[in-house]
């Protein structure tokens, strides 16, 4: 079911300064924040919520991103914030065209309210061969199935925080297979590939109950955009 249009392959350079801009903050707390770190043939970058990381050819340092370059600075790597612990466990994959256009409408739906974290995550449930993507404000809801190579037995399921940024950083995977790992420990989730390694944080807490609500439409009307 699940099977990538071509092998995975290096992010072209345009291709990664877009994702560069998806995440770093603008005005992050912290300056280091505002560039990237290479160590080991690795490029990471933060805005501690949410961690990415590329293969890369450029020299082990700190890297700031001015127009269209990353130019070397002369900042310590040790000052740059450690990656989270890879979950290792890969529960699912999915294609990335799909992950990418759920997380797209997945957004509209989701809230904005810090005062309600759950509701600016979305909800994932994986069971038999499925992928069950929901997110809410309250008053929108995006409720969506897709199928997926599930790995792990069971349901498995979990909130991802980051919504923003992970949709911005699926447009770069659209055309290949993507995994979903999601250790017991339950606090970091990653989604992605060698080529681009997404780690966000999970949301705590009990998602709200969408069954009575969701729509089971038995029937199905498409109207053109003319008509």
């Amino acid at each position: 079911v699940v099977k990538p249009t071509k092998k995975s392959e290096p992010m072209q350079p345009a291709d990664v300064i877009k994702s560069v801009k998806a995440v770093i903050p603008a005005h992050p707390d912290f300056p280091i924040l505002a560039n990237v770190a290479v160590k080991n043939g690795v490029m990471a970058f933060t805005n501690l919520d949410t961690f990415v990381t590329t293969p890369t050819k450029l020299a082990d340092g700190v890297y700031q991103l001015i127009g269209k370059d990353l130019v070397k600075t002369k900042d310590p790597i040790a000052d740059f914030p450690d990656p989270p612990k890879q979950p290792t466990r890969v529960v699912a994959e999915i294609l990335g065209e799909n992950f990418s256009d759920a997380y797209k409408k997945a957004w509209l739906a989701v809230s904005a309210d810090e005062n309600r974290p759950l509701l600016t995550g979305v909800r994932f449930e994986i069971e038999n061969g499925t992928m069950t993507i929901t997110s809410t404000d309250g008053y929108k809801l995006w409720h969506a199935t897709y199928p997926v190579k599930q790995v792990a037995d069971g349901k498995i399921g979990f909130v991802a925080g980051g919504t923003k940024e992970v949709t911005k950083l699926a447009a770069q995977l659209t055309d290949r297979a993507i995994g979903i790992s999601f250790d017991n420990s339950g606090k970091d989730v990653a989604i992605g590939d060698p080529q681009l390694n997404i780690i966000t944080k999970t949301i705590e807490g009990t998602y709200p109950n969408i069954a009575p609500i969701a729509p089971n439409y038995r029937k199905q009307i498409v109207i053109g955009k003319k008509e």
